[in-house]
């Protein structure tokens, strides 16, 4: 049996780089077939009926509550067909009879009860709402790799038209840090910089 190592939550933000990344780097056009989500190789888009969300589903997932042609605004759970599993892959909306918003988990092995995740999340949050706080904001991302004599990391920068953001950088160094004998890093600055 093959052993299955936890992520680290450094694993996780380093997936999550990545997938902004791509979302950012795979813009859609008019020429291009719209965004798309997979659930158990079966792919989901917005749009789509109820009718044919429950055909694509029905071989690897079970949804809850049941689909039914007049959903509305309502979200289901899509979960692994197999009863004895708690796993939730995902959740859809629907709005007058189509998909209406998708969600799914960046990596189904995250912990939403660590620590560190709580403590991260609530730091953006903090750092965010000095800016937005309960209203809608233009905010500005971007993720640069850099490459320095002793690691390589990768910058997720948010910014705000005013100048106002915050910087999450995740660091893997070449060699263990002395004081930690740890590899992988995480820091969160907030910053202020000239206005867009």
């Amino acid at each position: 049996m093959k052993h299955r190592h936890p992520r680290t939550f450094t694993n996780v933000l380093k997936q999550l780089i990545l997938a902004i990344a791509v979302v950012m780097v795979l813009p859609l056009s008019a020429g291009q077939k719209p965004p798309e989500l997979y659930f158990g190789g079966q792919r989901l888009t917005l749009g789509m009926r109820v009718s044919d969300v429950v055909v694509a589903t029905s071989a690897c997932c079970k949804i809850s509550p049941p689909l039914n042609p007049s959903d509305t605004g309502e979200g289901h759970f899509i979960t692994p067909k197999d009863s004895s599993s708690s796993q939730l892959f995902g959740t859809v909306w629907f709005r007058d009879g189509k998909l209406s918003r998708i969600s799914r988990s960046i990596d189904s092995e995250f912990d939403g009860y660590n620590e560190d995740a709580v403590h991260l999340a609530r730091a953006l949050q903090r750092a965010l709402a000095s800016t937005a706080g309960d209203s809608s904001s233009t905010m500005f991302l971007s993720v640069q790799h850099t490459r320095a004599t002793n690691g390589a990391g990768d910058t997720i920068s948010l910014s705000f038209p005013n100048g106002r953001g915050i910087e999450l950088q995740v660091i893997t160094l070449d060699n263990p840090d002395k004081s930690s004998n740890k590899r992988d890093a995480v820091t969160l600055e907030e910053i202020l910089g000239s206005p867009r």
